[in-house]
């Protein structure tokens, strides 16, 4: 039996010298295992703190 999937996708970008280049990433997660991949993706975040984001951390926790 085939399961079901959610895909999760992210479009970071970054200026490379005179060129702004994007990078598409995706990550295929079963549904039956999303609840415990958001978990895993919770557990680091600091008290008060909503989301993970490159650039909202503090150089330490990049």
């Amino acid at each position: 039996m085939v399961g079901r999937f959610e895909a999760f996708i992210d479009e970071p970008s970054a200026l490379r010298g005179d060129r702004q280049e994007y990078l598409i990433c995706a990550a295929l997660v079963e549904t039956s295992d999303c609840e415990a991949a958001r978990g895993g993706m919770r557990s680091p975040l600091l008290p008060g703190q909503v989301k993970e984001h490159w650039t909202d951390e503090s150089e330490p926790c990049r």
